[in-house]
């Protein structure tokens, strides 16, 4: 992997970066040293952006599932590990997952209405089949998906 020269401002690039999506602190830090920025001058960053309310690690959890739950709803148990792999702490996690408006079994009734308009025509044994897959690849327990298939 080559490296990437480093960006003659990094406050700036930070800032860049969060203008084009939120961002977890440990994203961004990781972000900052991908492009070669010395580890001092990423913890100077951070220290400001977090001074400025720029980052904010429960804010950015809650604001995932929400966005998560409107456009590509997912069971809470996948959440949990997209929001881990960005670099959120669990407790952030667990809280934005408390006061996610959407329960897994609402999650998965709204993907099999969706699905249902998609499949129309085919056998329903098919679409069964079709729409249980389409739910455990998106985290759905086995039980959830037994209770919410047409």
């Amino acid at each position: 992997m080559r490296k990437l020269a480093p960006p003659s401002n990094p406050l700036a690039y930070a800032l860049r970066l969060l203008g084009r999506r939120a961002h977890s602190v440990e994203e961004l830090r990781q972000k900052l040293l991908a492009r070669s920025v010395a580890p001092d001058e990423v913890e100077v960053v951070m220290r400001k952006l977090q001074e400025t309310r720029l980052t904010d690690d429960q804010a950015f959890a809650q604001s995932w599932v929400r966005s998560r739950d409107r456009s590509r709803p997912r069971a809470g148990y996948l959440l949990k590990q997209e929001l881990a792999r960005k670099g959120v702490d669990a407790a952030h996690i667990s809280e934005a997952l408390e006061s996610r408006e959407l329960t897994d079994v609402a999650a998965a009734k709204q993907l099999v209405t969706k699905q249902l308009s998609r499949l129309q025509g085919l056998d329903r044994e098919v679409q069964r089949r079709r729409i249980a897959g389409y739910l455990q690849r998106r985290g759905f327990s086995y039980d959830i998906v037994a209770e919410v298939l047409p």
